[in-house]
């Protein structure tokens, strides 16, 4: 199948959208185009999403607040109303996050961050390209000294996601720390986390394989591969 890389908000994306939409999508994925780094959310968001990601990381809430201040500072700087928006988008996102409490989303004190390098993003799945880039990916021993990996990924966009749309992200983790380490680690679903940043809302793998959220990921990859 000769289609470039599927990123998890083009297959969310493809789930609403009309038989027209699909073929201009199906001939857009057939045409070279470049890499966009930076995750789900794009640069649009990078203001926000780096400094809960790195709240996160260092498991320190102030981060937050400071980078809140930082925004709030060039939002006085600048005239120019399209980067004003951008700002006040970015600042409500870091607002969600002041104060929230991480706690339940960290296995543990003693989190080693992995390398997550270009190569390792792109999963073959029923044979589609699908790029898969979490925020971040750790490893942890948990209380019975078992080697674990999981991860988390801080998604956004300007409506929010459903509840099922977060959950393809969290498969989407899931799927990728079982490809890359589950030979000599434990993939926990419960610490395979998608957080909405829009929303606050958060879907763990584990919600799925007890069926409180509807597993997309198999049926979108399948319907996007019998069209092509």
């Amino acid at each position: 199948m000769n289609l470039n890389d599927v990123s998890i908000k083009e297959l969310i994306d493809w789930r609403s959208m009309s038989k027209r939409r699909r073929t201009t999508f199906i001939t857009k994925l057939k045409t070279p185009k470049e890499t966009n780094i930076g995750g789900d959310g794009g640069n649009y968001w990078i203001r926000s999403v780096s400094g809960i990601r790195m709240s996160y990381k260092l498991n320190d809430k102030s981060i937050i607040e400071e980078r809140l201040e930082y925004l709030n500072n060039d939002l006085k700087l600048t005239d120019r109303n399209q980067t004003k928006v951008m700002y006040n988008r970015n600042a409500v996102l870091l607002q969600n996050f002041v104060g929230f409490d991480f706690s339940e989303y960290r296995p543990s004190d003693d989190m080693n961050f992995l390398s997550q390098p270009s190569s390792k993003a792109y999963l073959d799945i029923k044979g589609v390209s699908v790029k898969v880039s979490p925020s971040l990916v750790f490893s942890y021993d948990d209380e019975n000294d078992n080697s674990c990996v999981g991860g988390i990924w801080f998604i956004t966009k300007l409506d929010g996601y459903q509840e099922s749309e977060i959950g393809l992200y969290a498969e989407a983790i899931h799927r990728y720390a079982s490809i890359h380490y589950s030979k000599d680690h434990q993939i926990d679903p419960k610490f395979c986390i998608a957080i909405d940043l829009s929303t606050t809302n958060v879907v763990t793998y584990n919600q799925i394989l007890n069926k409180e959220i509807p597993s997309l990921f198999d049926s979108t990859i399948e319907s996007l591969r019998d069209d092509v």
